[in-house]
């Protein structure tokens, strides 16, 4: 077969000795391998495990080959952002806090119904910590924000977030209930809250069937 059977992203940072360091620190990552270039003590390739995924990670060797640094650091920034799903992601963001990270976005509850922000690491990179906390209510101030959803609803647009979100809306706002499938009825969705045992952001209450 041809399609590929593991992903893992693999990153290029200033100082990947540091980096290890810090990502054990901050996010608890396990060491799998780390080798060494030839006579720089540079590391050449290191493997490591962030909650269940790896990540590789090496040095910057631009300079050697007469090429400009292309890390995070020395081009302002990322596009990318590696993220986080915890169970408690307080605790999460303090400990990447404690460990050096900065805050680039707070870490508040969001519309969308996780509680997420995202933190910048000393190396430029981008990770955003999240918990599922629930989904906002048409008496929220950012229900609002739920605009953005498709008008029209097939297998090309009907994913988890889109489908829990739609199972809200057509609870609340009749415009929505014509559109929505059976893949995203409330009842088919309800024992997934039930199960994770979260509170509804700005709701008292719980989604129930229909």
């Amino acid at each position: 077969m041809s399609e590929p059977i593991s992903f893992s992203p693999h990153i290029v940072v200033s100082n990947a000795a540091a980096a290890i360091d810090f990502y054990k620190a901050a996010f608890g990552a396990v060491e799998l391998a780390r080798h060494l270039a030839p006579n720089s003590g540079k590391v050449m390739h290191a493997a490591l495990k962030i909650a269940g995924t790896n990540l590789m990670l090496n040095d910057d060797f631009s300079a050697s080959m007469g090429e400009k640094p292309e890390t995070a650091e020395a081009l302002g920034g990322s596009p990318v952002v590696f993220h986080l799903q915890t169970e408690n992601a307080d605790a999460a963001w303090a400990k990447a806090i404690a460990a050096g990270a900065k805050v680039r976005m707070p870490l508040k509850d969001q519309f969308w119904g996780d509680r997420y922000g995202v933190l910048r690491d000393p190396f430029g990179l981008y990770w955003s910590i999240g918990r599922f906390s629930g989904q906002a209510n048409p008496g929220c101030p950012t229900f609002a924000a739920f605009s953005f959803l498709p008008q029209r609803w097939d297998s090309s647009n009907l994913n988890p977030f889109n489908a829990l979100a739609l199972a809200v809306l057509s609870k609340h706002h009749s415009q929505f209930r014509a559109s929505v499938p059976p893949e995203a009825s409330a009842v088919r969705l309800a024992p997934a809250y039930k199960a994770r045992k979260r509170e509804l952001h700005c709701a008292p209450k719980p989604l129930r069937p229909a």
